[in-house]
């Protein structure tokens, strides 16, 4: 049976380990920015881009199949399960890099707008390849509750990233082929580590019935993983077709603050998915989901407004003044990331297997978000692309609950969200009233503009005996531990 205490055990090491990741990735700010231009930066960030649409096609989403049936997978068919998938996944991987390699001149065209970058295109055919199998075989550990291995795999791939980027940043002076020549090396660690932690789920077996089964569940899912794709990117893809690479750094940066809130939400959401598939069936599991849920929608309102208010400093100490643009967004892409997490909370799609209604639902709304994007960014720059998401994502999770209802209902309290989001942007905009005040005048009054938003969220918003409970017995487990 799900409960709590499971959950924050999950949710805890999760989030430790995702700290981590995004601390360091935050440090490397510096180092990137000092030794990036804008425009250098808005390159790298659309080969991510890229390579983040190949991961969620080119092996049609097998390791979501895994996701939803290794729980009923029997014990001794699980391996020849987990060695397909993964044979699978190298084959796409290798046969994909190489069709990178033959066809550089034109894919350099096609992704960075001119052929002179091919050597660029080819030093990321490994970030790619290695990215790939390495979110493979980390997610493996995720399906199969091993959490503290999930989490030194990470650290592994964190630090080495940070070292050997380092390396090739700073003292080869070898600026954007460094960053990605770090990314991999930090790849090819956590990979080896990932593995090895899970060597005794695979061998040398290979099953084409066992592709075929998992497959039929998971090639649908490709529509709908590119459909939010599209709803995650399409911004950027229209960033760099109507503005310029500079802008799409600029919202790069953005972006990477805003992604602080994911050392909550992904912890969160690597945690309750596991439990929520192997739990689903117990009476409880709904009750104790919207639990979870109305303290996480809670924290990720807290972070979100002290971000956005001291989000100036942030840019100022981790990049240059080149960058100081990105703060205007901030706030917009912190709500964007809450919306689209919120997601995980509602599992009856997923539960029920429809999945190519998931595909139908994703589609549409990623419609909404290209017609949106393509009308508002030219208009009004940035800002349009960051209302675009608002609208498109909170198009997805009202579809997704009200159809999701229907096979695993979960209670959430929209109410109570709308208000907490109002007094946000309220004391975000009060915030700019200090501008005109000197450094510690500005940060004083910006500080008690966060205590009593605290204190209102607090008391209006949650009853006391619920947070108390929640988090008394979250240290309990904590430190029981």
């Amino acid at each position: 049976m799900i409960s709590i205490n499971s959950f924050l055990k999950q949710a805890t090491i999760y989030s430790v380990s995702n700290i981590v990741n995004k601390a360091i990735t935050i440090f490397l700010l510096p180092l990137y920015t000092h030794f990036l231009s804008p425009t250098e930066y808005g390159m790298f960030d659309f080969i991510l881009l890229t390579i983040n649409l190949i991961n969620l096609t080119i092996a049609l989403e097998i390791h979501q199949a895994i996701a939803r049936f290794y729980a009923e997978w029997q014990m001794h068919k699980r391996r020849i399960y987990l060695s397909t998938a993964l044979f699978f996944t190298l084959f796409v991987y290798s046969s994909f890099s190489l069709f990178v390699f033959l066809f550089k001149n034109t894919i350099s065209e096609l992704i960075l707008g001119d052929r002179l970058y091919s050597h660029i295109i080819v030093y990321s055919i490994g970030m790619m390849w290695s990215s790939g199998i390495y979110y493979f075989a980390q997610s493996q550990l995720r399906w199969q509750m091993k959490s503290q291995q999930f989490a030194i795999s990470t650290f592994i791939f964190t630090i080495t990233t940070f070292l050997s980027s380092f390396f090739f940043v700073r003292v080869q002076n070898l600026g954007l082929i460094g960053v990605i020549n770090g990314i991999t090396v930090g790849n090819t660690f956590g990979l080896i580590t990932a593995i090895l932690y899970s060597r005794n789920s695979y061998g040398l077996l290979f099953g084409w019935r066992k592709l075929l089964s998992m497959l039929k569940f998971s090639s649908p899912l490709v529509i709908s993983s590119v459909s939010i794709f599209l709803l995650m990117y399409i911004d950027r893809i229209m960033i760099k077709n109507f503005l310029s690479f500079k802008d799409l750094g600029l919202f790069g940066i953005a972006y990477k603050f805003s992604s602080i809130l994911s050392f909550l939400s992904l912890g969160v959401n690597n945690a309750i998915l596991p439990l929520i598939y192997n739990n689903h069936k117990e009476i409880n599991t709904s009750v104790q989901i919207s639990k979870i849920l109305n303290l996480y929608i809670f924290f990720s309102f807290l972070i979100m407004s002290f971000i956005s208010v001291f989000s100036k400093e942030l840019i100022l100490v981790f990049t240059t003044n080149q960058y100081i643009e990105a703060t205007l967004i901030i706030p917009l892409l912190i709500l964007i990331t809450i919306i689209s997490s919120v997601s995980n909370f509602i599992p009856g799609l997923f539960i029920a297997k429809k999945t190519k209604l998931i595909a139908f639902i994703n589609t549409i709304v990623a419609i909404f978000s290209l017609v949106a994007n393509y009308l508002l960014i030219p208009k009004i720059g940035l800002l349009g692309s960051c209302y675009a998401n608002i609208f498109a994502f909170t198009i997805g999770l009202t579809i997704n609950y009200f159809v999701g209802q229907k096979y695993y209902p979960i209670y959430i309290d929209f109410v109570k969200i709308f208000k907490i989001l109002f007094f946000s942007f309220l004391m975000i905009g009060l915030s700019l009233l200090g501008e005109g005040y000197y450094l510690f005048s500005n940060l004083l009054f910006r500080l008690t503009l966060i205590i009593f938003y605290l204190i209102i969220c607090f008391i209006e918003f949650y009853s006391k005996k619920i947070i108390i409970n929640n988090l008394g017995a979250t240290f309990k487990y904590i430190f029981r531990r």
